[in-house]
């Protein structure tokens, strides 16, 4: 029998790591904390191999919450974070925080795509926050696609984003 597909984030901090795994539509399944050490870094990757997840998604593209989480097979998604700490100040929700929306949020201002996805539901009167997670959820399918295909993410081949290209073009 198959099971579930599930993803993981990876919110890097010195002490501990909070961790959340969700399900192929992007509902948090588990949420947890790891200690930033060797025997905690090692119960990480155990604990996320465990759970099947098909890909962890963490900010830093290196360290060894990274190595830990190759060490035990899993599939890294490194995810920038540049102006992550801009945007919560100006857009944030009460201080809460969320991977996903923070990929989601520096994603529609340098992807066309994820820009007209973020507006379209503006202009369908959703606040903020809501449009901002309807968007994270599209990217983790356009993710779980690419997984599915065993395909790197690839502009070209994103039809949704082509044809954003092509009406601005018109």
């Amino acid at each position: 029998m198959d099971c579930p597909t599930r993803y993981a984030g990876v919110d890097w901090a010195s002490r501990a790591h909070a961790v959340c795994i969700v399900d192929e539509r992007g509902a948090a399944i588990e949420r947890f904390e790891v200690e930033h050490s060797g025997p905690g870094l090692r119960s990480l990757g155990r604990r996320l191999a465990g759970a099947r997840v098909a890909g962890v998604a963490i900010e830093r593209p290196d360290g060894p919450v990274v190595d830990a989480l190759l060490a035990a097979g899993l599939t890294v998604f490194v995810i920038a974070s540049r102006h992550v700490k801009a945007l919560r100040t100006r857009y944030g929700t009460a201080g809460n925080k969320d991977d996903r929306a923070d990929f989601a949020e520096d994603s529609r201002f340098s992807n066309p795509w994820a820009a007209d996805l973020y507006a379209r539901a503006r202009a369908r009167k959703k606040t903020h926050p809501h449009a901002g997670r309807i968007l994270a959820r599209a990217w983790v399918y356009v993710i779980w696609r690419c997984w599915q295909d065993r395909v790197p993410y690839d502009p070209a081949r994103h039809r949704a984003l082509q044809q954003v290209v092509l009406a601005e073009a018109a």
